[in-house]
This record gives structure tokens, C-alpha cells and sequence, in this order.
């Protein structure tokens, strides 16, 4: 005698229940694969693991990006910064030394 676990599923197509082997059932839910129910319909998870994989590296890659360019902004609003200041700083020298004469 097996020593299996069952997940029961509802077919979307006739509304029959039957089950699968749990680990028959992770498998389909990893790589997408057909499927049918005991009449013959045919089913698929669509929501699989590897299209979840490929959204959050997408996320992820969309994020990255975004952060490498927010980066060079931030360096570049530095740059300019410490430009500013040096003409602010060459200024007040020579208003210093308009004063002194």
C-alpha cells in the first residue's frame, strides 16, 4: 500500500472533483505543464513557479536599473553642488577683499 498524499482539484471545464498525487501537483504547478481530468479536459496552472521566477527577476532588474540611475543623479546633484560652493567661496573672497581694499 502507497503512502501518498492527495491534493483534490475541481476541473474549471465540467466541474468534476478528483485528485493528484501531491507531488504530481507541485510538479504542475513548477513548470506549467497540461494536465487533464478524469473527462478529458485540459488543464494547466498558469500561475507557475518558473513565471513568478521570471516576474520577480524582471522586478528585480527594473529596480536595479532604477537605482543605478537615481545614483548618477544623486552624484551628479553632488558635483554641482560643490561647484556652487566653490564659486559661492571665491565670491565672498573677493567681496572680502573689495572691502579691504
Amino acid at each position: 500500500m502507497s503512502n501518498q498524499e492527495f491534493v483534490e482539484h475541481t476541473c474549471g471545464e465540467c466541474g468534476i472533483v478528483f485528485c493528484i498525487t501531491e507531488e504530481r501537483y507541485r510538479q504542475l504547478h513548477r513548470t506549467g505543464d497540461d494536465f487533464y481530468c478524469p473527462n478529458g479536459h485540459c488543464r494547466a496552472f498558469t500561475n507557475t513557479d518558473a513565471k513568478k521566477i521570471a516576474e520577480l527577476t524582471s522586478n528585480r532588474d527594473y529596480y536595479e536599473d532604477m537605482a543605478r540611475r537615481k545614483q548618477g543623479r544623486i552624484e551628479h546633484l553632488e558635483r554641482q553642488l560643490n561647484s556652487y560652493r566653490g564659486h559661492a567661496k571665491r565670491r565672498r573672497k573677493l567681496q572680502r577683499q573689495a572691502r579691504e581694499g
